[in-house]
């Protein structure tokens, strides 16, 4: 069983365990005028141990990211969430929290000094998810910050809520927290699992979408906050399968919101909401709900199945596990990844949990290139990669321009891959281009390989969480990997760990056929 399937379990043992319960390198080769990674700038960030919050057993650091600059220098910032940290004066409230460290132009992360945000005293599993965006328009990134196992103020367990800090340019970074207000639903809905920010109505705003996949006996569903000159608004009614205009029908146990993705897949200047249905008929499905100046238009929608857009359905594939947006050709319209952790491939589907990833290409007709498709698993025609039973290709993924070149470029998270012991994890990193992805220009990373930074380890999970921001502000995206099931000291299990690769890492765009090196100077 996946350690992120016994996660669900033990987050939810009364629902989403009864449905999710069957799945939810190459050596280098010396190239002349290349240069292995030994040399490249990546940091290996722990746990952090503070004086009133030490490193603890299933702390689960890098469980989670955003990045966004919180306090307006210009460089990136990145917020770690930690959703099992334990607190209060005996360490025992399960309630979670939040490392923010300070990006700086030249330098990158400041690591070490971050600012601790605690939960809320109602918190539970805060900081399970994060997203970042400018939400009041001063010009500065704020941090939205979701817990979904929240009793909230109303005493209902598993209520969830979202808490916002709004960045400023003050010493302290953040001031107050302010709740999302009335953004909770029901007992057992779990607001906050999964968010997403997006400039919705294209009112210069970032507004927030929130999804509660718990609702209804687990079918699910979302709001949205609208952003304004004061910050976020209280939100709109609940979408779901049940909502005039959006395809499908609620059903228990869909998990509709299980993650969430952002972006302008049509071109018109809005951005859109790919929602994942991560359980629709025990398979999997996306539903794309497009925007208009006055926002999401509900019966403006598309249902993304896998039968619809890459091969066959099949019982627990987890199609839209995880979603990324981004312009991955360069054409001005946002593409969107999908990601299908429980994927089986082989002749009898007996590589089962290896997983694939579905990338759909945006187009004006609100309906994506769907001719364009491309899709492809571990072993696949992109693939740098052997298929391996368990691996969980694509339970993560990540968008983010790593050698700046004008395209979005995806890495995909494999945590369960095998490297030199069980479940180390790996991530493969995809550069975009203007036909999309290709296997030349792909890499395999894993902790403590080929010169990369990271002690590799067994069970620690690396590339269960992923993300990008430039963290140095030299233009292009860097990249953190999160790892949060590495043992600390080899002694404090589970503590977690976060890995930067900065951006000049990717500089030459996977150009040189070998794995393990790199054909333009490493920074």
């Amino acid at each position: 069983m996946t350690r992120r399937i016994a996660i669900l379990r033990r987050l939810s043992r009364a629902a989403l365990a009864t449905i999710l319960t069957a799945a939810l390198l190459a050596p280098a080769l010396a190239v002349a005028g290349s240069v292995g990674l030994s040399s490249v700038r990546g940091v290996t960030i722990p746990n952090f141990a503070l004086p009133d919050n030490p490193v603890e057993v299933s702390d689960r650091y890098g469980f989670s990211f955003a990045s966004g600059d919180f306090n307006g220098d210009g460089a990136s910032d990145l917020a770690t969430g930690v959703p099992y940290d334990a607190l209060g004066s005996s360490q025992s409230i399960p309630g979670g929290s939040v490392f923010v460290q300070l990006g700086s132009a030249g330098a990158g992360l400041l690591a070490a000094s971050p600012s601790l945000l605690v939960t809320d005293p109602h918190g539970a599993h805060f900081g399970w998810a994060l997203a970042a965006a400018d939400f009041n328009g001063d010009t500065i990134d704020d941090l939205a910050v979701g817990s979904p196992e929240s009793t909230g103020s109303f005493g209902h367990e598993r209520y969830g809520l979202v808490r916002v800090y709004y960045g400023s340019a003050t010493p302290e970074v953040f001031g107050e927290a302010v709740n999302v207000s009335n953004i909770g639903v029901l007992q057992d809905s779990r607001t906050g699992f999964a968010l997403a920010a997006g400039d919705f109505d294209g009112d210069g705003f970032a507004d927030l979408a929130v999804a509660s996949p718990g609702l209804n006996t687990n079918a699910g569903g979302i709001r949205i906050a609208c952003g304004g000159a004061s910050g976020l608004e209280d939100p709109g009614s609940v979408i779901d399968q049940d909502t005039p205009g959006v395809e499908g029908v609620r059903e228990a146990h869909d998990l509709f919101g299980y993650s969430l993705a952002a972006g302008d897949f049509d071109g018109n200047g809005g951005d859109d909401l790919a929602v994942g249905v991560v359980n629709e008929n025990q398979v999997g499905s996306v539903q794309v709900l497009f925007s208009t100046p006055s926002g999401i238009d509900p019966a403006l929608d598309l249902l993304l199945s896998q039968d619809a857009v890459a091969g066959t359905g099949e019982l627990n594939d987890q199609f839209g596990f995880a979603l990324a947006a981004a312009d991955f050709d360069g054409d001005g319209k946002d593409d969107l990844a999908i990601g299908s952790p429980g994927e089986a491939l082989g002749l009898s589907n007996e590589i089962t949990n290896t997983g694939m990833v579905v990338v759909v290409y945006g187009s004006t007709s609100a309906t994506f290139d769907l001719a364009r498709t491309q899709a492809w698993g571990q072993g696949g025609i992109l693939s740098v990669d052997t298929a391996e039973a368990g691996d969980r290709f694509s339970a993560a993924l990540a968008a983010g321009d790593f050698d700046a070149d004008g395209y979005a470029d995806l890495a995909i998270g494999q945590p369960e891959e095998d490297v030199t012991g069980m479940n180390d994890g790996a991530l493969t990193v995809h550069m975009g281009g203007p036909n999309g992805f290709s296997q030349l220009r792909a890499r395999f990373l894993a902790a403590g390989t080929d010169g990369l930074p990271g002690p590799i380890q067994p069970h620690s999970n690396y590339g269960f969480a992923a993300a990008s921001g430039d963290f140095d502000a030299d233009g292009s995206a860097d990249l953190v990997i999160g790892a949060p099931f590495h043992n600390q000291d080899g002694t404090i299990l589970d503590s977690g760990l976060a890995v930067i690769l900065y951006g000049g890492l990717f500089s030459d765009g996977f150009e040189d056929a070998a794995p393990g090196y790199w054909s333009s100077a490493a920074p």
